[in-house]
């Protein structure tokens, strides 16, 4: 099992690396067309996220076990998820899939990551949200990014993280503690939301999604 959760890692680092290489070759198409560029970051995007979908169940044997209301094949949605590891992110990835909207998926995530060759890189290929998570300096280039999702039609998936970080004991006590400041009831499992992005996220999607859907 060792062996082959190393292998697949492997695997998947080798590949993202070709991916990322193709990505900044894909710019060339820039001056022609920068549409040409999105569609194929995207389904370069598609076929990363598709691997690693497949090597976690049909490699590693991980089943994922889905409950729940029934959601809508293929629309535009915005997803809000609470983040306890980084098992998060696969399990997103799935439903992503089962829903065939993998192609479609935005993340928000900090901008420190667009640093990082890899994920980072490619997340900026296909127009996620990566910010400093502070409303001030992030408000401009989330609008505009928005405004290019109306302007273009693009197809998405939001993914958003409201609790801003990972879960850990440290976080829980200082959220808790906030909450008594704020007179709000105290969490035990989860973060105290940050609300600003989400609301921002409402209002410049008005009527270009279908859901607003709550993953736990």
């Amino acid at each position: 099992r060792c062996l082959r959760g190393l292998s697949a890692v492997l695997l998947l680092t080798i590949s993202l690396a070709f991916i990322n290489f193709l990505q900044v070759f894909s710019l060339a198409l820039y001056p022609f067309n920068r549409e040409w560029v999105f569609q194929v970051n995207r389904w370069l995007a598609f076929c990363w996220w598709n691997l690693c979908c497949f090597l976690v169940e049909s490699w590693c044997g991980i089943c994922f076990v889905y409950s729940g209301e029934e959601l809508a094949i293929a629309e535009n949605a915005i997803v809000i998820a609470n983040h306890q590891c980084m098992a998060d992110i696969l399990a997103l990835l799935w439903l992503g899939r089962r829903q065939k909207s993998l192609a479609n998926l935005k993340w928000f995530a900090k901008a420190q990551l667009k640093y990082l060759p890899g994920i980072g890189w490619g997340l900026q290929f296909i127009d996620s949200l990566l910010i400093k998570r502070n409303w001030t300096s992030d408000r401009y280039f989330i609008e505009k990014m928005f405004q290019r999702y109306r302007e273009k039609n693009i197809p998405f998936w939001i993914i958003s993280f409201l609790e801003g970080t990972r879960l850990s004991p440290k976080k829980i006590a200082m959220a808790q503690e906030y909450a008594k400041r704020k007179n709000l009831t105290p969490l035990h499992f989860v973060l105290i939301p940050r609300t600003k992005g989400f609301f921002a996220t409402l209002q410049n999607l008005r009527g270009h999604y279908s859901a607003v859907y709550d993953i736990t």
